[in-house]
């Protein structure tokens, strides 16, 4: 599919970007997924290979876990109902035709551009606690909804998914970041699986993609503390617009 160097070379480098803003707390798959179809890859064959090297490629969460950033206690109902709700939602966005899901991507891309830049106001701080009568239907609320939407839309999931964590369960900002992909990377497997299924995983391409991908998050997990979420943020909505730009004069 890529006999030009030039264009392996940028998805490459768009790879190892999105695995390294990914160790921020998530936003990597707003700049793969259009990077990819800007690049050629068919709609169906971008989200279907995207789960193979984000379920393997996230070694950058050996950090979290030896520093016990991830919360196990609250892994259960977020592990079973993200696992159902990856599963539907790879059933759901198969069934919508290529061309149509291209121009889904280039109308939502600017407004996902958008909730990254600017995610800490529209997301405001909320006095949730992780404990209460209502713990049990949060964690399933969050597991499902996440399965479902980060599998038919990955740009900005993880973060959606951190965001979720943090301001539903009451998590710590690490530990939401930790526990997210712990339990992001089963919603991966399930997707990845169902993709598998019905034929739409590159699986040569995702056997390099992997590794790019997980050498951007490891290097990105050793310096999440040294540079400024802002600049992150900023960083990524440029790449993003740019990305966006590209789509949309491809499919309209």
């Amino acid at each position: 599919m890529f006999d030009d160097p030039l264009i392996l070379c940028l998805l490459l480098f768009f790879v190892f970007s999105g695995g390294f803003i990914d160790a921020f707390g998530g936003g990597g798959g707003a700049i793969i997924i259009p990077s990819m179809l800007t690049l050629g890859v068919p709609p169906h064959f971008a989200l279907g290979t995207n789960t193979i090297f984000a379920t393997v490629g996230s070694w950058g969460i050996i950090n979290y876990i030896r520093n016990k950033a991830v919360v196990w206690s609250a892994l259960g109902l977020l592990i079973v109902f993200g696992a159902l709700g990856g599963w539907a939602g790879a059933r759901f966005v198969v069934a919508i035709p290529e061309e149509t899901l291209g121009q889904i991507f280039a109308i939502l891309m600017p407004v996902m551009a958008c909730f990254l830049l600017f995610r800490e106001f529209i997301m405001a701080e909320r006095s949730a606690s992780y404990s209460g009568n209502g713990l049990w239907l949060r964690k399933t609320l969050i597991g499902f909804f996440s399965g479902f939407y980060s599998t038919i839309f990955p740009p900005g999931a993880g973060v959606i998914k951190v965001l979720l964590l943090k301001n539903f369960l009451g998590l710590a900002y690490l530990r939401s970041i930790a526990t997210a992909k712990i339990f992001g990377m089963v919603i991966d497997f399930v997707a990845l699986v169902t993709f598998a299924f019905y034929g739409k995983v590159l699986w040569g391409l995702a056997a390099l993609l992997v590794v790019i991908y997980g050498a951007g998050n490891y290097v990105g997990s050793h310096i999440v503390l040294n540079i400024p979420d802002k600049f992150i943020r900023i960083a990524l909505f440029v790449i993003v617009m740019a990305l966006s730009v590209s789509l949309f004069f491809k499919y309209y």
